[in-house]
């Protein structure tokens, strides 16, 4: 689940959850990472179900060389 982890890795990261709990505290935070997570199995689960992972590959390569 490769696609998993670029879905999931802006919104829930261990500097967001830093943050987010010393900021807003635990049951704001958890309220935010649970659906994140969820989000993330969901979306890679279905970018495998359709096999589009050459699709995202090209597109991901594509943008990374512009930023080279």
């Amino acid at each position: 689940m490769t696609f998993l982890f670029f879905i999931s890795s802006p919104m829930v990261d261990l500097r967001n959850l830093v943050l987010l709990i010393s900021i807003f505290g635990v049951k704001p935070t958890v309220a935010y990472v649970v659906p994140g997570l969820v989000i993330a199995v969901l979306g890679g689960t279905q970018i495998e179900n359709l096999q589009m992972e050459d699709q995202i590959a090209h597109s991901i390569a594509i943008t990374t060389a512009r930023w080279i």
